[in-house]
């Protein structure tokens, strides 16, 4: 069974699963569902992720409007950063597979990420544009990784599946699985929390807004960052003690 890694930005029919997706699970759920500690380490960026989208980006015209901007100009600066994190994804995709890998690409946009959620936060870019210049380009940078954090995540299930008829196709339906799951989950925590209570007072919900996307994605992006170097470095203990044993 082949299903095709899942787009944050672009299949929004991920945002609610479907009963084909749902009833293969079910009755499956051998072949299709995998669970490995090591999985928390990339799933909670994966939620911080969604959430920051759901909560921030996807209604940034609304900030920017409600922050004096005209619907006109909102739009067009809107426009300006989805155009800027397609660019951007096919920059972060050459440079995770050609120069320094997919896991400090990751890492790169979404400090990205964070350095943007934190300056919305900490200041008000109403006026000035060349800070909210600097804050688009920041949100296109991080939202640019979600590919290459669809791969990670494909590379720790094929990683963990010890099973003899372990392969990439069965990997990329299992990943699908918990990037479905786990996106959903953040979008619907930023729809019952983030737009219930912009709706009862936007300019005083926002910077909460801000500041809770900007922790859960930095405490998601230590998690990944200090599993990730610890599990390596054990990788290569076990791999130095294998050899030693072996010359021996």
């Amino acid at each position: 069974m082949d299903v095709s890694p899942l787009s944050f930005g672009v299949h929004r029919r991920a945002f609610f699963p479907s009963l084909p997706t749902l009833i293969p699970v079910f009755f499956w759920k051998e072949y299709l569902f995998i669970y490995n500690h090591r999985l928390l380490l990339v799933i909670g960026l994966v939620f911080s992720r969604s959430l920051t989208y759901n909560a921030i980006v996807s209604v940034l015209i609304w900030y920017l409007t409600s922050s004096g901007d005209d619907v006109v100009k909102s739009a067009i600066l809107t426009n300006v950063g989805e155009f800027l994190s397609s660019m951007f994804e096919i920059v972060m995709a050459h440079a995770a597979d050609s120069f320094i890998g997919r896991f400090q690409t990751l890492l790169f946009s979404t400090i990205a990420y964070i350095g943007a959620l934190m300056l919305f936060w900490m200041f008000h870019p109403s006026g000035v544009s060349w800070l909210l210049v600097l804050n688009l380009i920041l949100l296109a940078l991080g939202t640019s990784g979600d590919k290459i954090l669809q791969d990670v995540v494909i590379d720790f299930v094929h990683d963990i599946d010890k099973s003899p008829s372990q392969n990439i196709t069965r990997s990329i339906t299992r990943a699908t699985i918990w990037l479905r799951v786990v996106y959903v989950s953040g979008a619907l925590i930023a729809i019952l929390w983030v737009t219930l209570g912009a709706i009862g007072g936007v300019d005083s919900s926002w910077n909460n807004y801000f500041r809770i996307c900007f922790i859960t994605m930095t405490l998601a992006m230590i998690i990944f960052g200090v599993g990730h170097i610890v599990h390596y470095k054990g990788e290569i203990l076990k791999y130095i003690s294998r050899y030693f044993l072996y010359t021996l």
